[in-house]
């Protein structure tokens, strides 16, 4: 569940992302770079205090950082491609 949970935050990221490109009249596909950059920041984080503070290992963690990470980055990109 947490981790639907972060795929949705990022894709709710990537929605804001998209409309403030958007409204200042830009394609989205110069805002790709900054929104992988944060997401992948974000994903990171969220990996880190799961080594932390729950004590899952590295690469207990891993699998779950790719799909968070991965799935709204796939999304951006699709979108990049398709011209949104």
């Amino acid at each position: 569940m947490h981790t639907l949970a972060l795929i949705v935050a990022g894709l709710a990221l990537l929605a804001v992302f998209w409309f403030i490109a958007h409204s200042k009249g830009h394609a989205f596909g110069p805002w790709l770079n900054r929104f992988l950059a944060t997401w992948f920041t974000c994903s990171a984080i969220n990996m880190a205090i799961g080594m932390i503070s729950a004590g899952y290992s590295f690469m207990e963690e891993l699998p779950y950082f790719l799909i968070v990470s991965g799935v709204p980055g796939f999304v951006a990109w699709v979108m990049t491609r398709s011209g949104a």
